[in-house]
């Protein structure tokens, strides 16, 4: 089966790029992306993803970053020992909402719906629409 997870707030850190986007005037996108390589692990959210890999499940991890920096996160993977199966990134200059990429992914290509065992994420409107067309899906967030 494939165990789906988001990169940003569910394995990655990014809090710390946040201030690009909501502290400032006009969200500076490409800087906050650019950064990917510096974020944090979270530990929880690997160990989880490591025990799902070592019972044999097969990892794909999906996000709404930019294939711009598919090298740097396929660096920042392989840095923190990630296994996984694949990597599917927004298209670079197509804007978007995350949940109506991973929806499509999920429903028309690429990912086998019927493979689907369960998915990890941090946004609430990822989450309900991955339970809205039948995925179980687990939220990921900081402790308060």
């Amino acid at each position: 089966m494939i165990v789906l997870f988001d990169l940003d707030g569910t394995l990655a850190d990014h809090s710390y790029r946040l201030e690009h986007c909501y502290n400032a005037d006009k969200p500076d996108w490409d800087l906050f992306e650019a950064e990917c390589e510096n974020d944090a692990l979270i530990v929880p959210t690997a160990e989880v993803l490591i025990a799902f890999h070592n019972i044999g499940h097969r990892i794909w991890l999906w996000t709404g970053r930019s294939d711009a920096v598919r090298t740097a996160t396929e660096r920042w993977l392989s840095k923190h020992a990630l296994p996984y199966r694949q990597l599917l990134m927004r298209p670079h200059g197509v804007s978007g909402d995350a949940a109506d990429f991973k929806k499509r992914w999920a429903q028309d290509d690429p990912i086998p719906y019927d493979q689907i065992l369960c998915a990890y994420d941090d946004d609430p409107t990822v989450i309900a629409t991955l339970r809205a067309i039948g995925i179980h899906t687990y939220q990921v967030r900081k402790p308060e």
